[in-house]
């Protein structure tokens, strides 16, 4: 039977900017004379194999054999042999396949266009969403709640719209949602505004998927999550959609979220009703709403394809 020893104080771990590599080394001994194909039978029995994570691992749970020296000891004529094992980070789309269960997060913060009619500061925002769409949830995101004035103007009569004499005073249409801010567009026209945006990607190495499982996760696509998620709250994540390809015998799921801390609403000016628009009145969109694309929850550990869900990259 052969004797398998990892020698004292081989374990060695080199970073070198973003790369990172692992090595060990063993003495295998009491194998038949010039028994390569011993030491072979070995691995994964005693030696470990290509595709086993390095042990006591604190850098990267990733970092897995990928390469088998073996050098005959010549001390003991042929009947033993070095085994130096190299470890290395595996790309996402080539795990080997003794790490089924894997799980693997990135995440990229970038800002984006989107059109504006209102302007806040970041208080003044939070402020807005809170009385206005809770959770991202907008109260009312319908122009038919608008008032509008009486078509006279404050004044009435020769002092109304079209009428002549002293000029009409301002009286705009009003809406019990309107969201508020600075009103910054030009003649109802927006501006482009900065809208930060986080994106998240989930990638697990699985054996098989169910139809179920794939069924929940065709519903979940374009809705948020109903619970903190990631460390962001509640209706700030949606779930963008998943790719799944097949590596031999193995697949890879790749979820994809994008996060808002604005909830991803938009801004709705109420803009059937410009022909009404008091010629006192500064030339800019009455009423302004907030918008949700997004209006479906989900629970996001339900998504997952590993049976703890995506405890393992999120804690």
């Amino acid at each position: 039977m052969a004797t398998i020893i990892e020698l004292i104080g081989s374990r060695e771990v080199e970073t070198s900017g973003p790369r990172l590599t692992a090595r060990r080394r063993f003495h295998i001994s009491g194998l038949s004379y010039n028994s390569i194909e011993g030491v072979k039978a070995s691995l994964g029995d005693g030696l470990p194999n290509y595709g086993d994570a390095f042990p006591d691992n604190a850098f990267d749970r990733n970092l897995l054999a990928n390469d088998i020296q073996i050098a005959p000891d010549p001390a003991f004529s042929g009947s033993a042999y070095f085994v130096t094992v190299s470890y290395a980070v595996f790309p996402l789309d080539n795990v080997p396949a003794g790490n089924v269960g894997h799980q693997s997060i990135s995440s990229r913060g970038t800002v984006s266009f989107v059109e504006q009619w209102r302007g806040f500061t970041p208080t003044a925002l939070a402020e807005s969403i809170r009385i206005h769409a809770p959770d991202g949830d907008p109260k009312n995101q319908s122009c038919e709640a608008m008032t509008f004035p009486p078509q006279g103007g404050a004044g009435g009569g020769a002092g109304g719209l079209g009428g002549g004499g002293t000029a009409t005073p301002c009286v705009d249409w009003t809406h019990p949602e309107d969201i508020g801010g600075v009103k910054i567009d030009a003649n109802g026209e927006p501006m482009s505004g900065l809208n930060p945006t986080q994106s998240i990607q989930i990638t697990e190495i699985v054996t098989g998927w169910s139809g179920a499982l794939l069924s929940t996760l065709r519903s979940a696509r374009a809705t948020r999550n109903r619970v903190e998620f990631a460390g962001f709250a509640k209706g700030t994540v949606v779930y963008m959609g998943f790719e799944i390809s097949q590596q031999n015998d193995l697949y890879q799921i790749t979820h994809e979220f994008a996060e808002s801390s604005g909830y991803h609403l938009i801004q709705m000016p109420c803009r059937n009703y410009s022909k009404y628009t008091n010629p006192a009145c500064a030339k800019a969109a009455s009423v302004v709403l907030w918008k949700q694309p997004f209006m479906g929850f989900s629970n996001f550990q339900e998504l997952s394809f590993v049976n703890n869900g995506f405890a393992g990259v999120i804690h």
